[in-house]
């Protein structure tokens, strides 16, 4: 792939070089005119003018410094490119619009930025106005912005600040075949392919192949219009220690239709770990899925945050996959597959709402501290953890969760359950534990509300935790707080753990004298805190 591409940029290099004095005769004529970069002298050039009928810019060297200065703009036609920029030594090449406030609109009709180290060079590039490629043939693709490092061990890092559009090519395009280096991209706007003939399967694209490359890759709006392709693609395939991190904070999509092809996509070989993360604004889809994670020796992660979600479902191949999930968006999701290699989901700070069936072949599910999972459905995992300061609930207002596996309250773990009426998993939360045993620490809390405006009387009873076994080391230390549910006057709360074939935790409602509270109970009843006037523990007769 690497010397295709250097092949084809030596072609037209030399078709190019000799452009390079005639546009510097060109600017130093007409500058007011037309687009061009001036010498300065041991590698640096300053681009001046605006855009008009422009020509390639070519330079070629050990080391090249390109820097824009305010009102620049070029535009080329036909098949040439915009900037061609070559350097053969260790100094490697930059190209920096930060000189240009207002950022500089490049136009190519054929690829607006190619930058090519040789030499072991990094290659720095820096937009800050609008860049496109126009290219509208069959054949070749012609990218937005093209980095290659061939050599060496330094990196490829591009920033945008300007929207980057290729109509038959990747907007942004890195390849590393060769180099050791790392890859930093940043994308501050919009970037978008595939309207052209040909077309382009992956918008940003990054290759690499060295077992230490790392890819960094840091997007907001991603846009593919060709079906089946990709919008974000990473690929390292040598069989090394390497880290992929993808970043997303807009929205991301390929074309209409789509039945294969992904929003975001990783194929790495070796160790090391992936990493996408899903921040506040991220909207990935896709067509077979949204997002794809192919390192089967890597640990993989998928972080959900507040604000940001996906549509559709992901795939996680790798010697382990984690799901962390911030008071992220899972409403539109369908399934999350791991390979039943160490998966685990957790849920952090914030709040979110899952349905069970969303987790395909993950082994634990924990709800972490200063989180809230509101979990319907049926959820087949290994266990189901809520740490301290951690909040299960069944349902989002109210509902039914089916845990096939363990249930583990621990201690300053809160379990929310909400009643508005009397059928379990309907109008009141109940959470069914099947296939394993429900484990109440001292010190979890039921914490009971009522909800939509229904109130309980006497004789109504609730089944808010069914399982198989429910393992309680001391029911006195368990706290009920009904605050949110209190009763009308001469009524309490009674509750019961009722030892049958399947155990069954049980809240109903009592008169008050049916049975007399321990002294420290009438303290806190009388302060409306727990409002017990009854915890025990019996065996149901047949």
């Amino acid at each position: 792939m690497k010397s295709t591409d250097i092949s084809r940029f030596g072609t037209r290099l030399a078709t190019t070089t000799a452009l390079v004095s005639l546009a510097f005769a060109y600017g130093a004529r007409n500058t007011a005119r037309a687009g061009v970069c001036v010498p300065g002298g041991g590698g640096t050039y300053s681009c001046v003018g605006p855009a008009g009928p422009d020509v390639t810019q070519s330079f070629s060297n050990t080391g090249i410094s390109v820097t824009t200065t305010p009102g620049f703009g070029l535009s080329t036609g036909g098949g040439q490119l915009g900037f061609s920029i070559f350097s053969t030594g260790a100094a490697g090449l930059s190209f920096d619009d930060s000189g240009n406030p207002a950022g500089s609109a490049i136009t190519s009709g054929y690829e607006a930025i190619r930058a090519v180290s040789t030499g072991g060079g990094p290659i720095s590039i820096n937009t800050g106005g609008p860049v496109s490629s126009t290219y509208n043939y069959s054949g070749n693709a012609a990218h937005g912005i093209v980095a290659i490092n061939s050599t060496g061990s330094s990196d490829v890092t591009i920033t945008t600040n300007g929207a980057v559009n290729s109509n038959s090519g990747s907007a942004i395009y890195t390849n590393t075949f060769g180099s050791s280096g790392d890859t930093v991209i940043t994308t501050n706007a919009a970037v978008s392919s595939g309207g052209g003939y040909n077309g382009s399967y992956r918008t940003v694209y990054a290759f690499a192949y060295s077992t230490t490359s790392d890819i960094t890759i840091s997007t907001s709006d991603v846009t593919n219009q060709r079906a089946n392709s990709r919008g974000i693609y990473a690929v390292n395939n040598a069989n090394g220690n390497t880290n992929v991190d993808i970043t997303v904070s807009g929205a991301v999509s390929i074309g209409a239709g789509s039945t294969i092809g992904y929003g975001v996509a990783v194929q790495k070989q070796g160790s090391g770990t992936i990493n996408v993360t899903l921040d506040a604004g991220a909207d990935v889809s896709g067509g077979g899925d949204a997002i794809l994670f192919g390192g089967a020796s890597s640990a993989n992660t998928l972080t959900v945050n507040a604000g940001g979600g996906f549509t559709g479902s992901a795939r996680m191949f790798g010697a382990s996959n984690d799901v962390v999930i911030n008071g992220g968006d899972m409403s539109n999701v369908t399934t999350i597959t791991a390979n039943l290699a160490n998966d685990a989901v957790t849920i952090g700070a914030g709040t979110t709402t899952v349905s069970g069936s969303q987790f395909v072949n993950f082994e634990t599910f924990t709800v972490g501290a200063g989180g809230t999972a509101n979990l319907n459905g049926t959820l087949n995992v290994n266990t189901v953890s809520v740490d301290a300061g951690g909040t299960l609930s069944a349902g989002a207002s109210p509902g039914q969760a089916n845990i096939v596996g363990d249930l583990d309250l621990g201690a300053g773990a809160t379990t929310l359950v909400e009643l508005a009426g009397l059928i379990a998993g309907t109008q009141y939360d109940q959470i069914d534990v099947s296939a394993g045993t429900a484990s109440l620490a001292s010190g979890s809390t039921f914490d009971v509300d009522f909800f939509g405006g229904f109130t309980a009387g006497l004789g109504d009873s609730f089944d808010i935790l069914v399982a198989d076994s429910i393992s309680v080391v001391d029911f006195n230390t368990i706290t009920f707080d009904f605050s949110g549910a209190l009763l009308g006057a001469g009524l309490g709360w009674h509750v019961e753990l009722i030892d049958s074939t399947r155990d069954t935790l049980q809240i109903s409602v009592v008169e008050e004298s049916a049975e007399l509270p321990e002294p420290s109970m009438l303290l806190l009843f009388g302060a409306g805190a727990l409002g017990i006037i009854g915890m025990r523990r019996r065996r149901k007769t047949s």
